[in-house]
């Protein structure tokens, strides 16, 4: 009995262990962590570990169905035919995402990296750039959960800080709105002060920009630039919504444990149990 159960742990342990050297957790379907760790290596004392948190689908949700009534919103100020434009505009751009990068294979840019690019005075599409950037703001509605979250975990002495393909320019846009409407969250004013720390904090956080080339996950110049910022002094977890960018964060990374977001009360759980927080 004792060789059956023996023999049935390790084929359940050799499942779990992609090629490539990082590890999928055979219960916690959506925790990754390096080869040759465990689930429980990632326990750690109450504070010190470095915590990067993706943007897009995580910290915000991506509220889609928004979109019909800020388009009507535009087309009541500006007219219809501006509108139709716009609209034709947000494809035209949307389809220049695409590309090969240098290694042939298929590559996303960041959405304000296209932007950005056209919002140049000669370029015919640039009077659409600010209407499409204030859109892509308000289809990003911070999920306050997930702010709880964080300023939970930052008073158990643990560090956040950003590691995101969102775009610096978007990311400013947002927390100007957030500014100007604080009393919309139901945030306590320490509580917002520190998110909006969080937020606007450069010094520590990775967001996809002009200034470093719009680099984006999964590559690994975005981990390795992110990591440069910061002095670890413990384990490092990276939270993202794409499991490409998890398996990347192990695997060309350098980090130890990486989730992939599938929801606020499973993140909240993996992170509490993981590091030894009391709920």
């Amino acid at each position: 009995m004792k060789k059956i159960l023996y023999v049935s742990f390790t084929c359940l342990l050799i499942s779990s262990i992609d090629a490539a050297g990082y590890r999928k957790d055979p219960e916690c379907k959506n925790l990754y962590y390096r080869d040759g760790m465990t689930y429980h290596d990632a326990r750690q004392p109450k504070e010190n570990t470095l915590i990067a948190w993706d943007l897009n689908g995580v910290i915000f949700d991506k509220a889609f169905s928004s979109l019909p009534t800020i388009f009507n919103e535009i087309r009541s100020k500006k007219g219809w035919g501006y509108a139709f434009r716009l609209a034709r505009a947000a494809r035209t751009l949307n389809s220049e995402r695409s590309i090969i990068n240098s290694d042939g294979k298929k590559e996303k840019l960041c959405w304000d990296a296209v932007l950005t690019q056209h919002e140049v005075a000669t370029d015919p599409l640039s009077q659409y750039v600010e209407d499409m950037r204030m859109a892509t703001t308000r289809v990003n509605k911070l999920n306050l959960g997930m702010a709880h979250l964080i300023t939970t975990l930052h008073d158990a002495g643990h560090h956040n800080h950003i590691l995101s393909n969102m775009g610096q320019n978007v990311l400013n846009v947002i927390i100007e709105h957030m500014k100007k409407h604080q009393a919309d969250y139901n945030m306590s004013k320490s509580e917002f002060s520190y998110f909006m720390q969080f937020l606007k904090d450069k010094n520590h956080s990775f967001i996809s920009s002009a200034k470093n080339n719009w680099v984006t996950k999964p590559n690994p110049e975005a981990y390795k630039k992110f990591l440069s910022k910061n002095k670890v002094l413990g384990k490092k977890i990276f939270i993202d919504d794409k499991r490409a960018n998890c398996i990347a964060a192990i695997e060309k990374g350098n980090f130890d444990f990486a989730i992939q977001f599938k929801g606020e009360a499973n993140l909240e759980h993996i992170l509490f149990d993981i590091l030894n927080i009391k709920r």
